[in-house]
């Protein structure tokens, strides 16, 4: 970028599905295209995003954001997807606030001790403008979303949302999940694959078709 107040941040995504691989710099990338991005430059200021464009190398600034119940905090590259209608990104309210290293409030947090609920904001691309959001109950975690539908886990099930109305289409049991247990839950394909933390494991594998 054509500007002394940024750094060098470097990117990889899939350019299919619009979903970020990884990431290494202070902004966050939300939406890639030939000729231009959108991103945040903190993930806690999702209020206000910034349009950059390759043809004249000019930046905007969309800073009016409706989000008046903003969530306390957004997971960094925590599971979105982006395509030409939607940036779709999820954020978390926790019971409870910590302190970063340098000072700074956060209030993601994986344990669900701490959970109240997690939040699906949905913005719109042509003028960044918040279209919908939905949100779960306390205790029911997002582990995976597209512009079709979303996979939450609460209540030792694993339940399919459609997208566009947050209804319940299908069920599946989540038996390897346990109460004292810590999990990862990495998308891959067309699947959710399921691993236990503390013996490296891996124990379910959820379709996501």
């Amino acid at each position: 970028m054509d500007s002394d107040n940024y750094n060098d941040s470097y990117f990889a995504v899939d350019s299919n599905r619009q979903n970020m691989i990884s990431s290494n710099g202070r902004v966050n990338l939300l939406l890639y295209q030939q000729d231009r991005i959108i991103y945040t430059e903190s993930s806690f200021r999702f209020r206000t995003l910034y349009e950059y464009s390759f043809v004249n190398c000019q930046e905007h600034c969309y800073n009016n954001l409706d989000i008046r119940d903003y969530a306390q905090g957004f997971f960094e590259n925590m599971p979105y997807v982006s395509n030409d209608k939607y940036i779709i990104s999820v954020a978390q309210r926790t019971t409870s606030r910590s302190i970063t290293r340098d000072g700074g409030p956060t209030a993601t947090s994986c344990e669900m001790s701490k959970h109240e609920n997690d939040c699906l904001y949905i913005i719109n691309t042509d003028d960044c403008t918040k279209s919908f959001r939905h949100c779960t109950r306390t205790f029911e975690r997002i582990l995976y979303v597209d512009d079709e539908k979303a996979i939450t886990y609460y209540n030792g099930e694993y339940l399919i949302y459609s997208f566009d109305k947050w209804e319940i289409t299908a069920e599946q049991p989540a038996d390897e999940i346990k109460s004292s247990g810590s999990y990862t839950f990495e998308s891959c394909g067309d699947y959710i694959f399921v691993f236990d933390d503390n013996y490296d494991k891996l124990l379910n594998t959820i379709s996501i078709m």
